[in-house]
């Protein structure tokens, strides 16, 4: 399974514990919850509901140093043309 963070927020925290309390299905990053995954603490519905694939759109400020330095980081990860970082023509 990939350990590689695709979308986690405080509110991915909170489904979490309520997915590992038993009280209802949640979506979840596989890179938050491999572990409960492969221990059997929660069941994929993966096989019975389908997946969907998400689309990541970035937007940043390109004047500053940290936002150029994680656009770069990005491309590198996801081998991104810098065209698909422009949005459409």
């Amino acid at each position: 399974m990939s350990r590689n963070s695709l979308c986690e927020t405080a509110l991915s925290s909170g489904i979490k514990e309520l997915v590992l309390k038993g009280l209802g299905l949640g979506w979840l990053p596989l890179s938050m919850c491999y572990r409960e995954l492969e221990s059997g603490d929660i069941l994929s519905t993966a096989h019975h509901l389908g997946h969907e694939d998400i689309e990541m759109v970035l937007y940043a400020n390109t004047e500053s140093k940290t936002a150029i330095a994680l656009i770069d980081h990005w491309q590198k990860v996801f081998a991104l043309r810098p065209a698909e970082l422009d949005g459409p023509p």
